[in-house]
């Protein structure tokens, strides 16, 4: 078989769409979540409505106290969690910028990461310039001009606004192995 026949079939299982209404500006803070488009910082309710849920088995791995959507979430605070649907999985931070306590449900998403080590869980998720898990570091130059730093395997890049996004790059090859966004409130 050619190599031009296996990457047709690649492409087949592929989808490299671009979704229709994704900014080309990273400072937009959007990104398209399994063809669903958000933006940072959203309210969790946005996951909700489409299949994301809290990953209780991801809570007692790591030893902590099982996570209720009404338990509070007091002002300033964060907290870190994983989500699933599917299957899939993404890890998302969730932030009470407020001044009184609400209820974890209620409270803003500021954090989306998803990371390709998770073999056959892994989201399709897509940051502005269509970068995405496999695109190369040449491909984020083009899309996104010089990066404000690198230090290791991390791109950075940060917006006028104090929002920032980070990329993960894998190893020597320079290929995204992981994303990283974050808005800073």
């Amino acid at each position: 078989m050619t190599m031009e026949k296996r990457l047709a079939g690649l492409a087949q299982l592929i989808d490299l769409t671009v979704p229709e209404g994704l900014s080309e500006d990273l400072s937009s803070l959007m990104f398209s979540l399994n063809g669903v488009l958000y933006t940072l910082p959203l309210p969790f309710s946005e996951f909700q409505e489409n299949g994301w849920e809290i990953c209780e088995s991801m809570i007692e791995a790591f030893g902590a106290e099982t996570v209720e959507m009404d338990m509070p979430l007091e002002p300033g605070e964060s907290k870190t969690l994983t989500l699933v649907n599917g299957g899939q999985r993404v890890i998302v931070t969730f932030s009470n910028p407020g001044r009184r306590a609400r209820p974890l449900a209620e409270g803003i998403i500021i954090e989306v990461v998803v990371q390709d080590t998770w073999r056959g869980q892994t989201p399709s998720l897509i940051l502005p310039g269509n970068i995405r898990i496999s695109s190369t570091y040449d491909e984020i130059i083009a899309a996104h001009g010089e990066l404000t730093r690198r230090s290791g395997g991390w791109l950075y890049y940060t917006t006028d606004e104090f929002n920032i996004a980070f990329i993960l790059v894998y190893g020597d090859r320079d290929v995204v192995n992981g994303l990283w966004m974050r808005a800073f409130l």
